[in-house]
């Protein structure tokens, strides 16, 4: 998935929200997967000047249920990071990578 930027990256000031789409990549039951899955990625910490970040923890709040309506309450995300961050200078993408912590299927 690409998270893509929505201003600017100034110094020694945190970026609040990022929206993301996270790509499925493999069926959640039978033969049904779920497209996209809407979130807000929490920035953890500040941007400074001519620092890099090198990892941004993200928590995806899953927006429906994926089977007998019990939702997934949450995905860990690790957001790496692609550059470094300039003083005024705004990131276009950042790469995602989902990883389920949890059941699929109602048990």
């Amino acid at each position: 998935a690409h998270t893509i930027h929505q201003g600017p990256y100034h110094s020694s000031r945190p970026i609040p929200f990022i929206k993301a789409h996270t790509i499925h990549q493999g069926p959640y039951h039978s033969s049904r997967s779920i497209p996209f899955i809407k979130a807000h990625a929490i920035h953890q910490g500040s941007y400074h000047s001519s620092r890099s970040i090198s990892f941004i923890k993200v928590y995806i709040i899953h927006q429906g249920p994926y089977h007998s309506s019990r939702p997934i309450p949450f995905i860990k995300v690790h957001t790496i990071h692609q550059g470094p961050y300039h003083s005024s200078r705004s990131i276009s993408f950042i790469k995602v990578y989902t990883t389920h912590q949890g059941p699929y299927h109602s048990s």
